[in-house]
């Protein structure tokens, strides 16, 4: 079958580098147009950039979902003694997002929202095409320096309701039965010593203490309550 992997967020899950064309991606794909289609944050993505599938190797970009592919593929490897590429399943790597922006700028009824959508209604056409069964495997969800400023019920009902709409949209098209996983960080702290109470101007000197925010307590909230939610961190 195939399985999709997804990265969205801001900068640091649409960023590059994460991994390059000498990586061993297995027989892991992307689409034609590239793993990150995070720049059509404005407009409907062109059909072209998703009419069909191509191997992950020797991608313009490589973002931080790529990094995490490796990692799973290792860890498959390793638990199962096998060369992955024969358990005859292809991942398929896609990254979405808006750099620098808030929750609110990439939720349900936003363009990069529907071009999310998008990408996973044209991949599970592909695969079917092909004769394989397709479901939309995890999400990492990379955000929240943004919202610095938000409190914790403010943040905290939105990321819920983004997960549960993602899930719910996900799962009409994939007819899967099992949720989608999302994983999501905890906003770094140091944000909140260097831009206390959510101000833009940067603190000098290193006497405000590190406290969690309202966007990393609700981070954790909303990885308590639902059940396909994971934190996950250094």
């Amino acid at each position: 079958g195939v399985e999709m992997l997804i990265g969205y967020g801001q900068s640091l899950a649409v960023g590059g580098g994460a991994s390059n064309s000498s990586t061993d991606f297995k027989n892991s794909v992307a689409f034609n147009g590239g793993v990150d289609i995070s720049s059509y944050t404005s407009s409907v993505i062109p059909d072209s950039v998703l009419s069909s599938f191509v191997p992950i190797a020797n991608q313009a970009s490589y973002t931080p979902i790529t990094a995490s592919l490796v990692a799973m593929l290792e860890l498959l490897q390793n638990e199962n003694k096998v060369d992955v590429s024969k358990f005859g399943n292809k991942y398929l790597c896609v990254t979405g997002g808006v750099s620098g922006a808030s929750i609110t700028s990439m939720n349900k009824g936003t363009i990069p929202y529907s071009n999310l959508i998008k990408a996973i209604t044209k991949a599970k056409q592909l695969a079917n095409a092909e004769g394989f069964p397709f479901k939309v495997l995890a999400l990492n969800w990379v955000q929240g320096e943004a919202d610095r400023a938000m409190t914790q019920n403010q943040y905290y009902l939105l990321l819920k309701q983004f997960f549960i709409d993602l899930n719910t949209d996900i799962k009409a098209i994939t007819l899967q039965t099992d949720d989608v996983k999302f994983i999501t960080y905890q906003t770094a702290s140091w944000l909140n010593l260097w831009y206390p109470s959510g101000s833009t101007t940067q603190q000098s000197g290193d006497t405000v203490q590190f406290t969690l925010t309202g966007v990393q307590k609700a981070q954790l909230q909303v990885a308590n309550e639902l059940s396909n939610v994971y934190l996950c961190g250094a």
